[in-house]
């Protein structure tokens, strides 16, 4: 595999897990939380560290959709946060008009996302190495969240309140919580 392509699936699943390590860590210093907090924080946590990693934020939401489940247990998807490598402009128009969020009913957790991006980082893709792979990179992702707490927080507070914020209001809203 190229270098390009190792540091592209690195990305994705620094990205993937940054939801959860920010709902982690909300749950422990934030605590008690309501479910739209607990949402906004892990949506949050995707999108300031997608743009943290030089990608590009499109869209995030809190608003249920009950047709996509997540995994076999079937749980609804509870937000989204979409991104890009190219920004939201300058997406061809017939990809912007598609709602991508419903291209796939079922669709994976962040999680399992990253366990099977990581089996493919692994010397021998073996499930042993894909796991030690897994385990480095999400301590990689509790340190960016760490790192970016302060934009998540905002992020997540202004997700709260609005249930969906676009590119500019996420880069408007990080940019604020930075100074």
């Amino acid at each position: 595999m190229s270098l390009h392509g190792e540091r592209w699936i690195q990305r994705e699943v620094l990205v993937a897990l940054a939801g959860p390590s920010a709902q982690r860590k909300a749950r422990q210093t934030l605590a008690p939380l309501s479910w739209e907090l607990e949402k906004a924080m892990h949506e949050a946590g995707h999108s300031v560290i997608a743009l943290k990693l030089d990608l590009f934020p499109w869209e995030v939401s809190i608003i249920p959709d009950r047709e996509i489940k997540i995994g076999k247990n079937g749980y609804h998807q509870e937000g989204l946060a979409r991104y890009g490598y190219v920004p939201r402009d300058e997406v061809p128009i017939e990809t912007k008009t598609e709602d991508l969020s419903k291209s796939r009913r079922v669709q994976e957790s962040d999680r399992r996302t990253a366990a099977r991006y990581c089996l493919v980082l692994g010397q021998s893709c073996s499930w042993r190495d894909g796991m030690r792979t897994y385990r480095k990179l999400r301590a990689n992702t509790d340190q960016l969240v760490n790192k970016y707490w302060i934009q998540i927080v905002a992020l997540g507070g202004e997700l709260r309140r609005h249930w969906i914020l676009d590119d500019s209001d996420i880069r408007e809203i990080i940019a604020q919580a930075e100074t």
